[in-house]
């Protein structure tokens, strides 16, 4: 009876926590309240195109809805591109023609215009950071012609990203988005918007249940942007940054993967000028605490150019703040490339890798001048903490723990170091093609010379 007893309670105590959660936030009943408030202010876009070379008129449907009572329209780019005419319909039965304002490629965002008294609502935008994963949502739209067409499910996931778009932060549903659905909006229970339904992943072209959303944070400042100016100018500041591992995280001492680390500083952008140098992680972003590296490079495109920005950085475990002047994105930001070099041998190897002390006339070969401090990898053994660590033959070791790279003598005194610490990780940081480039590299060999064993037959 004792079991019995304790399966009833699990039981009853699995519920109570289903309940709860439930409880969160109930699906409602009948959604047809939030429908009717919603649906007047999402409309049918109706787009003609050039005529392509087959024939065809390139007439194409999509969806957006009011964003702004005045006469603003928000869809996507993709819908609307390459257009010689432009509909809105509303759900009224009225059809007005529009003027594009402006579009944004990068996210893939579009602003209409139609004109004065078409429309006198407009849907509220809400706070997409706060949409969380379990979240109902509700999409309205156009898929197929059919206009008014409505879906509900729940965020699935965010900050997806499609296509290795730097600006990518998709919200992820599972709510019904089909061929038409593109720029119209997902909704909260409170009807307010929270992102732009834009893309759909399906390997037969019709609803897969993968559906993603531009989140309602973006379009504010690609809206704000068109409205004034016609286009979108984001901010730069002359760094490249990078996510932090959980590997690197640790090789660094931090107690999570929190923040964007610093790679490369464009000489005599705002960054260098700020004093800003790879290794820095930053933490925060003006008053925003980030979590990796794309969060980062949103803020600062979202930062108008000639503002101050304060940035929060650990600078080798030292709290560091810095302020520097955003500046315009320039629209090619090219990277040197080093160039390959014929190495002399060694026997050799720490953890994996085989290096060389650079001489002279590798130094001339490889373009760098006596100041650099560094080692060049040869070679790296295959199941080895390099390899792990994704070193590769040709990178420069530039420094180790942080600390310019010494010697092979001390390289292999570092390593020794580091293991008497208990270290589990070291932080490594190379030149990799005219990039800098952060790894983490195991201190144990154990587990890799297992690996190498090969059975007597």
């Amino acid at each position: 009876m004792r079991i019995k007893s304790d399966i009833l309670a699990a039981v009853v105590t699995s519920w109570l926590m289903l309940s709860s959660v439930t409880r969160a936030e109930p699906l409602p009943e009948n959604l047809a309240s939030l429908v009717q408030v919603a649906s007047p202010a999402v409309v049918s876009i109706s787009v003609v195109r050039e005529r392509s070379s087959d024939g065809q008129d390139g007439r194409f449907q999509g969806s957006g809805f009011v964003v702004d009572a005045s006469g603003f329209v928000v869809t996507n780019n993709h819908v609307v591109e390459k257009a010689r005419e432009i509909y809105v319909s509303f759900a009224d039965g009225r059809r007005r023609a529009a003027t594009l304002v402006g579009v944004d490629r990068k996210s893939d965002l579009a602003l209409l215009r139609v004109p004065a008294g078409s429309t006198s609502q407009a849907l509220p935008l809400g706070d997409s950071d706060d949409t969380k994963p379990g979240d109902w949502v509700l999409a309205i739209g156009n898929p197929f012609g059919l206009g008014g067409s409505v879906s509900a499910g729940i965020v699935s996931a965010r900050n997806r990203q499609l296509d290795s778009e730097t600006y990518d932060d998709f919200i992820q549903t599972d709510a019904a988005i089909n061929r038409g659905s593109s720029g119209g909006p997902l909704l909260n229970l409170k009807g307010e918007v929270v992102g732009v339904n834009s893309a759909l992943i399906s390997p037969n072209g019709g609803s897969a249940g993968v559906s993603f959303a531009i989140p309602a944070n973006t379009l504010r400042f690609v809206v704000s942007r068109l409205k004034a100016k016609g286009s979108v100018q984001r901010g730069w500041i002359g760094a490249n940054v990078l996510d932090l591992t959980p590997d690197l995280a640790e090789a660094f001492d931090r107690p999570s993967a929190a923040g964007a680390l610093v790679g490369d500083v464009v000489a005599s952008g705002p960054a260098a000028k700020a004093g800003l140098v790879p290794g820095d992680i930053i933490t925060q972003v003006g008053i925003k605490s980030v979590s990796d590296s794309r969060q980062v490079q949103r803020l600062i495109a979202e930062a108008e150019a000639g503002s101050a920005l304060t940035l929060s950085l650990l600078r080798k475990r030292t709290p560091v703040k810095v302020q520097l002047v955003v500046a315009h994105r320039p629209t090619d930001v090219g990277k040197d490339a080093s160039p390959a070099a014929t190495v002399r041998s060694e026997k050799r190897g720490t953890l994996g890798l085989h290096m060389d002390e650079l001489t002279p006339a590798l130094r001339s070969r490889l373009a760098l001048g006596t100041s650099v401090s560094a080692l060049l990898v040869r070679a790296v053994d295959g199941a080895s903490p390099g390899a792990e660590a994704d070193i590769r033959p040709g990178d420069l070791l530039v420094e180790i723990d942080q600390k310019p790279a010494p010697s092979l003598k001390g390289l292999k005194t570092s390593v020794t170091t580091a293991r008497s610490q208990g270290k589990k990780f070291i932080l490594v940081t190379l030149l990799r093609g005219g990039e800098t480039v952060f790894k983490a590299l195991r201190m144990s060999e154990q587990r890799f010379n297992t690996a190498l064993t090969v059975p007597r037959k």
